[in-house]
């Protein structure tokens, strides 16, 4: 069985290609987070944390050299993988005393 649509889609225009385009300043950072995960409000939150420790927030990083920006993002992201690993290890300790095998 066929179904024919009579709404004709608008035409896209192509793509322009994006790396030639410079942007805004030298030193961006593109900071990517799943925010779809359950856990990504709190990765952020000890990102967020790491950050605070060292006395820099989100938006300091574009002021930063980008080595720098990036170096640092490294270490925060190292910290908060070892954080969630420590909640979810203590989520199933935690599990096994209260409903044991």
């Amino acid at each position: 069985m066929t179904i024919r649509t009579t709404t004709k889609l608008p035409r896209l225009s192509p793509l322009k290609n994006k790396a030639k385009s410079k942007p805004k300043n030298n030193n961006s950072l593109a900071i990517m987070l799943n925010h779809d995960s359950p856990a990504s409000a709190l990765e952020r939150s000890y990102i967020e944390e790491y950050l605070h420790d060292r006395g820099y927030c989100w938006r300091d990083l574009e002021h930063l050299p980008l080595e720098e920006a990036k170096a640092l993002m490294r270490t925060a992201s190292r910290y908060a993988s070892l954080k969630l690993a420590e909640v979810e290890a203590r989520c199933k300790f935690r599990h096994e005393i209260e409903y044991p095998g």
